[in-house]
């Protein structure tokens, strides 16, 4: 198949996925996402054997990094992760990214450490820095450190008292 083929299936099964999400069909679009990532798979194939720039197989897995956070499959992640991890370069899509492979995989103290550093680099109170301080709250309590992840939680509540409005005070509350 031809790159072009394999980018249109990857888009199309992708565009599918997300008409069946808004639909509410959650399992039609898990299995429409799988499909669109195994494209970007195949197009990463054939980008390796064209040689084609660095830039053009960077978007190819920044969207099946995003196809496997989605369907939470962190093995399927991680790799291509790590195929365009710099740790040189701060980029918050990719911290996140890590963050939340370890997060999948139960790795809580490393995830721990990722989102701590996540919301030393964002501005306060924006979604970002309440998603980093979610989850540092989650994990520390995963990790055994459930009266620090009370504490913080607690202190979180008073500098913010409407916990970063509808889409994470919910989360916020079940920590409790």
């Amino acid at each position: 198949a031809s790159g072009a083929a394999l980018l249109l299936a990857a888009q199309g099964m992708n565009t599918a996925g997300r008409a069946a999400l808004g639909k509410k069909k959650y399992k039609d679009s898990t299995r429409y996402f799988r499909r669109s990532a195994a494209a970007y798979e195949a197009l990463l194939e054939w980008m390796d054997a064209n040689q084609l720039d660095d830039a053009q197989k960077r978007e190819a897995h920044i969207r099946a990094i995003q196809i496997y956070l989605y369907v939470q499959d962190p093995e399927k992640a991680g790799p291509h992760l790590q195929a365009i991890y710099d740790p040189n370069r701060k980029e918050h899509f990719i911290e996140r990214g890590i963050a939340l492979v370890e997060q999948m995989r139960k790795n809580y103290r490393e995830a721990l450490q990722r989102w701590q550093a996540i919301e030393k680099g964002v501005e306060r109170r924006t979604n970002d820095w309440f998603e980093a301080r979610f989850y540092i709250i989650k994990d520390m309590a995963e990790a055994g450190q459930k009266e620090k992840a009370i504490k913080l939680l607690k202190f979180t509540k008073v500098l913010s008292p409407g916990l970063g409005g509808a889409k994470w005070k919910p989360r916020f509350l079940k920590l409790e």
